[in-house]
C-alpha cells in the first residue's frame, strides 16, 4: 500500500463561535440546549469559542507541510430546521473548500459531530427512524453542491458515543437516560451513516471517497479474574464493535441480541445491507483505552471502569498508554476480513508544568504506534491530528486545550504551540517535500495471521 498521508482536522461545534466567524447563522443543536441546562464542565456552550476563520487556519496548515484538513459541516447551520437547505451556508462552506484547494491543501469534509438541530431533536433525534432519511437529504445536498471538489467524505464521528454517551448514560446531549434503550438511536445513525454513503456518491456525481470516523479503544481486564474479564470482552464488542461490526460486517454482535431494554426490532431486515455499503475507508479516532471490571450487581450496565495505577494522564484524565493504539489497530484488522483503508486521528490536551513536552511525547508516540502497526499489516493510509485549534470540546466546554494552536477564550487570539512545530518536523521526516506520502513506507503488506 501507498505510505501515509498526514493531516489535521477540526469539528464544526468546536470552532464555529457565536456566528460562524460571520458565516451563514446557525440554529441551535442538541448541544446548545444541553449546555444551557449547565452540564458541561465549565458551563460553556459551543456558541462561547471563538470562532476560527478559514482564512487564519490556512497559514499554520500550509506550513505544517500536511495534505489533508478534516473540517465541519454544521447541520444545523445547512439545514437549520433539519428540513430545508440554507443556500447562504453552502455558499460559506464553499468558500472554505476553494481556499484550501487554492492552497494545495485535500479538504475532507465531516458531515455530522454532535451537531444535530435542535428541531430534529424535537421529534425525537436519532430514536425516530425518520432522522436517518432526513440525514440522508442533508448529505446529497452538501455533496451535491460540493461533490465535483471535495473528493474524501466523513458521514458522521463517533455514532457509538452520540447514542450511547448521548440516549443510554446522559452524559451527553441530548441528555437521555435509556441506558440498553440507546440501542435505538445506535441503529438510526448507523442507518443514517448508510444513507448518506449512498446519497453522496450519487450526487456527487463522480467517484468519491466516503467512510465514518468511529471511535475505538482496547478493554483490558481489571484483575485475571473471570468476572472482569468477561466484563472486559463484553465492553469490548460494545464499544468497538456494535459499530465496526454492523459497518464493515453487516451485523450486529451475537452478544447484544438479548440487550436489557434495547428494542431489536428498531432494525428492520433490509437495513443491514444500507448500514454495510461498501467503504473507501474506515476511520478510527483514538482517545484512550479502558481498564474494566466487573459490575455485578448491575445487569443493565455490565460493566464498571478502572482508572489505572501509575499511568501519565492527559487533562481530561486519559491514560497516556500509545501500544493501545496499536493493539486496537490490529484488533480491528483482524477481526474484519474486508476492512478498507483504516484512517487514524488522534489528539490529547495537556496543561501545567511539562505540558508541551508532554503534547510532543503524546503526538510522536501515537505516530510511532501508527507506523508499529502499518509494518504488521495493518492498512493505514492517513494519520491525522484531530485538534488543529484550541476550542468548545463538548461536555468538557472551554477546559480541555487540545490545539496545535493556543486560543485565548475571551479574545481569540491564536498562538502556535511548540507541538506544532514538532508535528512538522514529524511530517517532514516522514515525508518527499511537497508530498504528504512516507515514501519509506510504500509497498505491499502481508495481512498478520490469526
Amino acid at each position: 500500500m501507498a505510505g501515509l498521508m498526514f493531516g489535521v482536522a477540526s469539528t464544526a461545534l468546536s470552532v464555529d463561535g457565536a456566528d460562524g466567524a460571520g458565516e451563514a447563522p446557525r440554529a441551535d443543536t442538541v448541544w446548545d440546549t444541553f449546555a444551557a441546562a449547565g452540564r458541561t464542565a465549565d458551563g460553556t456552550g459551543p456558541r462561547s469559542a471563538p470562532a476560527q476563520r478559514i482564512e487564519t487556519l490556512l497559514p499554520p496548515v500550509q506550513e505544517l507541510g500536511v495534505r489533508e484538513f478534516r473540517f465541519g459541516v454544521n447541520w444545523a447551520r445547512v439545514r437549520p430546521d433539519g428540513v430545508h437547505t440554507e443556500q447562504a451556508a453552502l455558499d460559506s462552506y464553499e468558500r472554505w473548500v476553494d481556499l484550501l484547494l487554492g492552497a494545495g491543501i485535500e479538504p475532507v469534509l465531516t458531515l455530522h459531530h454532535g451537531d444535530l438541530p435542535l428541531e430534529l431533536m424535537l421529534g425525537g433525534g436519532w430514536l425516530e427512524r425518520d432522522t436517518s432519511a432526513l440525514f440522508g437529504e442533508y448529505a446529497a445536498d452538501v455533496a451535491g453542491r460540493l461533490g465535483d471538489r471535495v473528493s474524501r467524505w466523513v458521514t458522521m464521528v463517533d455514532p457509538f458515543g452520540t447514542a450511547f454517551h448521548g440516549y443510554g448514560f446522559g452524559v451527553d446531549a441530548p441528555g437521555i437516560v435509556l441506558l440498553g434503550g440507546a440501542f435505538t438511536a445506535l441503529h438510526h445513525a448507523l442507518l443514517g451513516h448508510g444513507t448518506a454513503v449512498d446519497a453522496i456518491r450519487t450526487a456527487a456525481g463522480r467517484e468519491v471517497r466516503v467512510g465514518p470516523l468511529a471511535d475505538h479503544t482496547v478493554a483490558d481486564p481489571a484483575t485475571p479474574s473471570d468476572a472482569d474479564r468477561t466484563a472486559a470482552a463484553w465492553y469490548d464488542s460494545f464499544h468497538n464493535e456494535l459499530v465496526a461490526g454492523a459497518v464493515l460486517d453487516g451485523h450486529y454482535p451475537a452478544a447484544f441480541d438479548h440487550l436489557p431494554g434495547a428494542a431489536l426490532d428498531a432494525a428492520a431486515p433490509e437495513d443491514a445491507a444500507v448500514i454495510s455499503a461498501p467503504l473507501d475507508f474506515y476511520g478510527v479516532r483514538f482517545e484512550f483505552g479502558r481498564t474494566i471490571a466487573a459490575a455485578q450487581d448491575n445487569s443493565s450496565v455490565p460493566f464498571s471502569m478502572v482508572e489505572p495505577d501509575d499511568v501519565e494522564l492527559t487533562a481530561a484524565g486519559w491514560p497516556v498508554r500509545a501500544d493501545d493504539l496499536h493493539r486496537s489497530l490490529v484488533m480491528l484488522h483482524r477481526r474484519h476480513a474486508l476492512v478498507p483503508p483504516i484512517r487514524v486521528e488522534v489528539g490529547a490536551s495537556f496543561t501545567g508544568p511539562g505540558e508541551d513536552e508532554r503534547r510532543a511525547r503524546h503526538l510522536r508516540e501515537h505516530l510511532e504506534a501508527t507506523e508499529s502497526a502499518v509494518r504488521q499489516g495493518v492498512p493505514v493510509e492517513s494519520f491525522a491530528y484531530g485538534h488543529l485549534t484550541d476550542g468548545w470540546e463538548f461536555g468538557d466546554g472551554m477546559t480541555r486545550p487540545s490545539g496545535l494552536i493556543a486560543v485565548d477564550p475571551q479574545t481569540g487570539t491564536a498562538t502556535p504551540r511548540p507541538v506544532l512545530q514538532h508535528y512538522r518536523e514529524l511530517v517532514r521526516s516522514r515525508t518527499d517535500p511537497g508530498t504528504g506520502v512516507d515514501e519509506r513506507a510504500s509497498g505491499d503488506i502481508d495481512a498478520p495471521g490469526g
